[in-house]
């Protein structure tokens, strides 16, 4: 993790409904050299409303992070943000990554669902989180 570089391929963007100067972005790192063990791929953090930022999650084993992935950041703790790495191939279901900006934690959660295409919480209990999936 370190800054964001010079030129960036953005694939999507989270805006913290708690604190709109926190955004979010996954994208991949035009600058990164052959030695990147992440060849590039980063969640980008910004807190001045996207005007600079800092890589903060690096593509490595154990997380996959592909072109625009479904990214949604809790709606009561402007630190955190989900997002999620999953496919219907070979059934593998859906990896639920939970980053932490405030502890630089990275946790993950296996579901036996097959492409998460969203993710929603309760308006009455944040704690609840909604996933919409693909019907195939």
């Amino acid at each position: 993790t370190g800054i964001a570089p010079r030129i960036a391929n953005v694939f999507a963007f989270a805006i913290s409904p708690v604190d709109g100067n926190r955004v979010w972005a996954m994208g991949i790192d035009m600058d990164y050299t052959s030695d990147d063990p992440a060849h590039g791929r980063h969640i980008f953090l910004s807190d001045d409303g996207g005007a600079s930022y800092r890589a903060v999650v690096d593509e490595a084993p154990g997380v996959k992070l592909i072109n625009g992935p479904t990214m949604a950041p809790h709606p009561v703790n402007r630190d955190v943000l989900y997002f999620v790495f999953g496919t219907h191939f070979y059934q593998y279901g859906t990896d639920v990554f939970r980053y932490d900006a405030g502890t630089d934690a990275l946790t993950m959660e296996h579901n036996g669902q097959n492409d998460v295409n969203a993710i929603a919480f309760s308006r009455r209990d944040p704690s609840v989180m909604y996933f919409g999936l693909v019907n195939r």
